[in-house]
């Protein structure tokens, strides 16, 4: 078996697969279109890649791998009745930045049970991109009920770039974190906010 192209891509080449996923459902069909976005000098402009897509609806789970070697690319997949998680690079097994995006409940379901902690923080990049006061909302619930702290860490960090008396609040509230470094996480995250008299009390 020839592995050149692999090491070519893989070991050789400076950079790394740089991919905007979007999913989207209509009339029995999965879409996923994926988008190779990395760019720079002797970076590749294409590499070729498996993506393994998990489709959760309420009755089965599917598992579904892409064979990526476009620059662009959509795929159809078909899917009876509408997803209600959609999990992207499932299990976290490609080295790679990947930004996705999708419907609101799929993004807070992934961003609730999504297999790999990666997962779970790239549904709230996405959720905090779309800035709706629901996703917003899902934000800030899933920082009081996140078990692990490297999650509860980056949400505070995503919710302060918000900064809303909202998020404020909540992020105070979370600010006697049980975990010493998600706690350190919050308080940064609190020191970016425009500063408030609850914050001043907080803190001192």
């Amino acid at each position: 078996r020839n592995l050149d192209g692999f090491f070519q891509q893989w070991v050789h080449a400076p950079g790394h697969p740089k991919l905007s996923v979007t999913t989207s459902w209509a009339n029995g069909l999965l879409e996923v279109k994926v988008e190779q976005q990395q760019s720079g000098k002797d970076v590749p402009e294409i590499y070729q890649l498996p993506l393994d897509i998990k489709v959760i609806t309420e009755t089965d789970e599917q598992h579904v791998t892409l064979r990526v070697a476009e620059r662009v690319r959509a795929w159809v997949i078909p899917c009876t009745t509408e997803p209600k998680q959609v999990e992207v690079d499932a299990g976290f097994r490609i080295l790679s930045e990947i930004t996705v995006s999708g419907p609101r409940p799929w993004l807070v379901a992934s961003l609730k049970h999504d297999s790999s902690v990666v997962g779970r923080i790239r549904a709230a990049r996405a959720l905090a991109k779309e800035g709706s006061p629901k996703a917003v909302e899902a934000l800030i619930t899933a920082l009081a009920d996140e078990d692990f702290w490297g999650v509860r860490l980056q949400l505070a960090d995503i919710l302060a770039d918000i900064g809303t008396a909202t998020v404020r609040t909540a992020l105070l509230d979370c600010i006697d974190d049980a975990h010493p470094k998600a706690r350190r996480g919050i308080v940064a995250a609190i020191a970016k906010l425009p500063r408030h008299p609850d914050i001043t009390a907080a803190l001192t």
